[in-house]
């Protein structure tokens, strides 16, 4: 007897667009605190393309303001070293040197407290802004936005730390060639 696998209708999954990104950092303003951490997360989520696992482990000395570089743990026990655009490197200046004391060279983002941020936290700070927005989804976006602006796919997949090429392309499919820039 033989089995066929039944196909699956490919659903295209939620990507923010670059407007709804604008509208989500400024969001949040540099004046307080939260404000300035959430701002920060949420730039470093759209460049960087983290898992919110993998952003909640950053340590305030994996930052390499020097050199333009942040050291991530990726899934898998990886240590990768990201470049920091200079968007995100200003980002990180305000936020590094107006709160160095709440931070205290431990973890990068942590609560008003000073205790570790927790998965469930990020969504929330998400969700407030914008309902339809998750920490994937921006992974998505920044996913999305290197191979729109015609970054290799093999240079992506490696940039975003998944398991193979098929993982990129089967996530981000719904890029019309149109969208690509050469």
């Amino acid at each position: 007897i033989k089995i066929h696998r039944l196909k699956e209708a490919h659903t295209i999954k939620y990507t923010p667009t670059d407007e709804e990104v604008k509208q989500l950092i400024s969001f949040y303003n540099n004046k307080t605190y939260m404000n300035c951490r959430n701002r920060t997360i949420i730039i470093t989520f759209t460049e960087l393309g983290l898992r919110c696992s993998e952003l909640i482990q950053l340590k305030y000395d994996d930052v390499d303001l020097d050199n333009n570089i942040i050291t991530v743990r990726r899934k898998g026990n990886i240590e990768q070293q990201l470049p920091i655009s200079k968007e995100l490197k200003l980002q990180l200046v305000k936020y590094m040197n107006r709160y160095v004391d709440k931070l205290d060279g431990g973890l990068l983002f942590v609560s008003k407290n000073g205790n570790e941020l927790t998965i469930p936290n990020v969504h929330y700070m998400l969700k407030k802004c914008n309902g339809n927005i998750s920490p994937h989804s921006l992974r998505r976006y920044a996913c999305t936005k290197m191979l729109k602006q015609g970054i290799p796919i093999v240079f992506v997949s490696r940039f975003m730390n998944h398991s193979s090429i098929e993982v990129t392309n089967s996530y981000y499919a719904d890029i019309k060639a149109t969208d690509i820039k050469f």
